[in-house]
């Protein structure tokens, strides 16, 4: 048996240390990116690196704006200004999170903040390529006409009603998406060098009256955006050759609207926004349609959401596991955040020691392998309860054991799980020998 500050009780904190870090209800988190000092307006994040380290946007003071950048390691920090004093705005991320760019900048952390060249004048950016080295946005011309432009082509023309906009580039920087006036309105468009600017809107009557592509996959097949289908509200649109511009809200006319702001590498996960009663984060995949993305972290990841109210999605992470994008804290202020979603949360079980959803075999060998044992407490080396089903006490015995088969076969079981489950006949007999065991040596208290 263990004494207090034994050799195997130090091996039992090591292990249960280790047992927190890999434990899988951690693999799911969410957290608010903070504020930066003297910018009390809050701050509103743009886009997250395909690689998910990396988040930028705008934090706003009482007279300023500052482009931002956050990361795990560094927090958030604002990148400076250029030559337009306390104005600046992040949109756009390179996929390793190197290069930032956002209206009239780029930034490195070798050179800083840097005036974006422009032909004309203004020149607001929007999105880069993965690599950094071609960008996209818009150009306002002598004539004050607005085009959208990209690095090494320059203007990208427009649909018939003089004026574009660029909003999204495909990861090799081949495919540009965004907005374009056409003859009665704005029209989406996808751009390739050999095509050139190719309207989205649908040929069939009754299509798209006007839309805007907003974000395009890292492969350059999927675009993303609004659309108005009837009037008067917008709403979310997802486009690929096969379908063409199709609507994915599917709330019904109740909806007030909705957006689709952003989407990872392959087209599959879409996040924005959508309207009903209020303006909620949404988050769309072709199995379960568009949800408010704050029902999605509480049920289906176990995230604790207290007090925040997510607003809006405006980035994605390229492998759809990382997601960003505007809200309110807590405290009542306008908050970026991140909420990382690497694989469902199993709902806890008791009894459900190594905690892999499921209450079975290898939750029973923990208690064997530690009977009769006095550990710290908690439930990693057996201890779930105490004398009368209390809380963890400490010690490993007839109550733990309890816990585990009275909750037998509760959860759902895991799909590599090769070990067939005793039978309950097995599991009466088993318990019979620890019982007799158990009365024979007379209970520790």
């Amino acid at each position: 048996m263990c004494n207090q500050w034994s050799y195997c009780q130090f091996i039992g904190c090591v292990i249960l240390q280790w047992g927190v870090l890999v434990n899988p209800l951690l693999s799911a988190s969410f957290q608010g990116l903070g504020q930066i000092v003297g910018l009390p307006g809050g701050n509103s994040p743009a886009a997250i690196s395909d690689d998910g380290t990396t988040i930028v946007g705008g934090a706003t003071g009482i007279a300023a704006q500052n482009a931002f950048l956050w990361s795990q390691s560094t927090g958030i920090h604002s990148l400076g200004f250029v030559d337009v004093p306390k104005q600046t705005e992040a949109t756009a991320v390179s996929a390793d999170g190197g290069v930032v760019v956002g209206y009239s900048f780029r930034w490195t952390a070798e050179t800083g903040i840097t005036n974006l060249p422009a032909t004309f004048g203004g020149n607001f950016a929007r999105g880069v390529s993965d690599d950094g080295s071609i960008i996209v946005g818009t150009l306002q011309g002598p004539n004050l006409d607005i085009m959208a432009y990209r690095t090494g082509t320059g203007s990208l023309g427009h649909l018939g009603g003089g004026y574009s906009m660029a909003y999204g580039v495909s990861g090799d920087g081949s495919v540009v998406v965004g907005g374009a006036g056409g003859l009665y309105q704005t029209e989406a468009y996808r751009w390739t060098v050999e095509t050139g600017m190719q309207s989205l809107r649908p040929a069939t009557p009754g299509g798209s009256q006007g839309s805007t592509a907003l974000a395009v996959s890292g492969d350059g097949l999927v675009i993303v955006g609004v659309a108005e289908f009837s009037a008067p509200h917008e709403v979310a649109f997802r486009w690929t050759e096969a379908t063409g511009l199709v609507p994915i809200d599917d709330h019904g006319p109740e909806a007030n609207g909705s957006a689709a702001l952003a989407v990872n590498g392959d087209g599959s996960v879409a996040v924005g926004y959508m309207d009903s009663s209020i303006r909620v984060a949404s988050i769309w995949d072709e199995t379960h349609g568009m949800r408010d993305l704050n029902d999605v972290l509480v049920n289906d990841f176990n995230l604790d959401l207290a007090g925040w109210s997510l607003s809006a999605a405006t980035g994605i992470s390229a492998d759809g596991l990382v997601i960003t994008g505007m809200g309110r804290s807590p405290s009542g202020e306008s908050e970026g955040w991140i909420a990382i979603i690497d694989e469902p949360n199993p709902v806890p079980v008791f009894g459900d020691l190594d905690h892999d959803g499921f209450v079975g075999i290898n939750d029973l060998n923990i208690i064997l392998t530690n009977w009769n044992q006095f550990v710290p407490p908690g439930d990693i080396l057996g201890d779930v309860a105490g004398v009368g089903g209390t809380g963890p006490d400490g010690y490993i015995g007839i109550d733990d054991l309890n816990v585990v088969l009275g909750n037998w076969n509760a959860g759902v079981p895991p799909s590599d799980n090769s070990v067939p489950e005793p039978t309950v006949s097995i599991l009466v007999g088993l318990y019979g020998l620890i019982a007799l065991q158990y009365d024979r040596r007379g209970k520790h208290h």
